[in-house]
């Protein structure tokens, strides 16, 4: 017998306000894949709803912890996977 729950839930999901562990994750796993990109790349392909201050903030702290990589600077910066991004993982 199956019950039917209704959920008053009102509004729409979207990531706007993603946790940062959960917005550091799908950096790492993009970057696994992609190995090298732009923040407009990365941006693009985990979700163009979360606002991109955020992910630019994300981007900065995983690149001072040396998490990841970066070379060029402004608008040519690219962001790489490295040797330390599958090991400094918490």
């Amino acid at each position: 017998m199956q019950t039917s729950i209704r959920l008053d839930f009102k509004g729409s999901t979207t990531l706007k306000g993603i946790e940062a562990h959960r917005l550091h994750e799908l950096v790492l796993r993009d970057l696994e894949i992609y190995r090298d990109a732009g923040i407009s790349e990365i941006h693009e392909r985990i979700g163009d709803e979360i606002p991109r201050r955020l992910l630019k903030d994300q981007l900065r702290i995983m690149v001072e912890r040396g998490e990841i990589g970066k070379k060029g600077k402004l608008r040519l910066t690219r962001y790489l996977w490295t040797k330390q991004s599958g090991i400094n993982q918490s």
